[in-house]
């Protein structure tokens, strides 16, 4: 029997069982660049999606664009565009005996991947579609029985709308859409239904299918979310401010938390969780930190979800994978609001200075002495956390050289200054300097309003946020907009 037989009679059949979305298989070198034709007769699961190497990793000889194209389009035009993903045969340096691929061979490939994937792009959607397209607050999955009765539906500003007709549906089948929630959906959402008998049904087979315990693709998600309305939210600077006048600091503490921010709070929480006698001094009249003073309404959390999650305990409301300004500073709130209920956060309170003093607590512990910058009586206490952020701190004026003459605009990445200067990003080209968190927010958002182009201008090397790999690998998907880095 030859290779090509056996690779389509017991090969790709048994592949095409995993319990698997994607299939990535060789495609590029010599022995599978044919494999397109074995394709186009097999019965490929309508569920899965292409993963065609269109790069050879075991030769130095560069492809170009035309020929990744050519390959790609040999797949797509039997599948369709969207069940193909370009890829490469496998890793640069992932062989037994050999010395792998040079690294600038291996990147000129890897240019020649994304130049070619443009071309394909290109010839199936003729219409340029941005590369990054603002995720919804929440996604409705709303069931019916008939499309044209629920048209109206799908026009949620904020809301996606997944229609999913019951008609096409059995019973068996929740168990699949349930899987699909589990796997793949990063944004909070719920479920409606058209309110006929067989949406329901379905529905409640669903739900059931999501309550059995098993873990979603961020842990401690919810099966559903419960409350849209708090999702939709978005909390500005001046929704963070806490009035804590109506209560006064006691004498003394066992700990003194220097800093209403996300560490702060989360410290001051957690001390009292534990039993242990706390309070919070602020001194502006909001809480957050960073996340009130400089995040942006785009920023988002650079790690995921449940990495960086200010709540640990399961709860119903669920943040977006890597969270929002908005959800992140509601997440501040509600911790504030508990330290303001048990009189433990105390915003306006500057400390002035903190000095140890001679004396020792009955447990033999020192004693430290906190005097406010209101000048009322020193606070005491036996140990002090400062939450305090020394490394942001009020933004310096740069002066360019020729910047006089430079015809373009200049804005801080944050604090909402893109926003307050009503900056038009559709078509322009955009220099970033700095590569930091900011950086990286900046040039999402940039490309996501419409620019034409980004140029970062790094002085170290590497990036400072694994997801911007994410956000170049994804410019692949428009021929219209590209991202470098210098």
């Amino acid at each position: 029997m030859n290779p090509s037989q056996t690779l389509a009679e017991h090969v790709l059949p048994t592949a095409f069982q995993i319990n698997a979305q994607g299939i990535s298989f060789e495609g590029g070198n010599n022995r599978h660049a044919a494999d397109h034709v074995l394709f186009a007769g097999l019965s490929v699961p309508k569920d899965k999606v292409l993963y065609p190497g269109v790069i050879d990793t075991s030769s130095t000889s560069v492809e170009s664009p035309n020929l990744v194209c050519q390959r790609i389009c040999n797949f797509a035009k039997i599948f369709g565009p969207s069940r193909v993903v370009a890829c490469t045969d496998c890793g640069f340096a992932t062989t037994a005996e050999s010395q792998g691929i040079q690294a600038e061979v291996a990147w000129m490939k890897l240019r020649m991947l994304v130049a070619g994937a443009r071309q394909a792009s290109a010839l199936f959607f003729p219409e340029v579609v941005p590369a990054f397209i603002p995720r919804p607050r929440m996604r409705v999955f709303y069931f019916c029985e008939n499309l044209e009765m629920s048209g109206s539906k799908f026009c949620g500003g904020d809301l996606e709308y997944r229609l999913i007709l019951t008609s096409e549906l059995s019973g068996k089948d929740a168990a699949a859409v349930a899987a699909h929630v589990r796997l793949f959906v990063d944004v909070p959402f719920t479920f409606e239904t058209d309110g006929t008998e067989a949406a329901e049904i379905f529905v409640k087979l669903l739900r059931s299918h999501l309550a059995d315990g098993k873990r979603r693709n961020c842990p401690l998600y919810p099966s559903e979310d419960s409350s849209p309305a708090e999702i939709q939210q978005s909390l500005s600077q001046a929704d963070m401010v806490l009035d804590t006048s109506a209560c006064l600091p006691k004498k003394a503490y066992q700990v003194v938390v220097i800093g209403g921010g996300v560490v702060g709070l989360l410290a001051a929480k957690k001390l009292l969780d534990a039993g242990i006698d706390v309070c919070v001094f602020e001194r502006e009249s909001h809480v957050g930190g960073i996340w009130t003073t400089f995040a942006n309404e785009t920023s988002q959390v650079n790690s995921s979800e449940g990495s960086y999650r200010i709540f640990q305990e399961y709860r119903k409301r669920a943040n977006r994978d890597h969270s929002s300004t908005s959800e992140v500073r509601a997440d501040i709130l509600l911790i504030a609001n508990q330290l303001k209920a048990a009189n433990r956060i105390f915003t306006n309170t500057g400390v002035r200075q903190v000095c140890p003093t001679s004396t020792r607590s009955p447990s033999g512990r020192k004693v430290y002495s906190l005097d406010l910058e209101s000048g009322s009586a020193a606070i005491e206490c036996q140990g002090v956390i400062m939450a305090v952020n020394d490394r942001v701190g009020k933004p310096r004026p740069i002066q360019w050289r020729n910047h006089e003459t430079f015809a373009g605009q200049v804005i801080d990445g944050f604090g909402g200054d893109a926003t307050k200067k009503k900056i038009d990003w559709v078509g322009k080209r955009v220099v970033i300097v700095g590569m930091g968190a900011f950086a990286v927010e900046n040039a999402r958002t940039a490309l996501e309003c419409g620019a034409s182009h980004v140029t970062v201008l790094a002085r170290r090397h590497g990036t400072i946020c694994p997801k911007f790999i994410d956000y170049i690998v994804s410019t692949s998907f428009s021929p219209s907009l590209s991202l470098s880095l210098t």
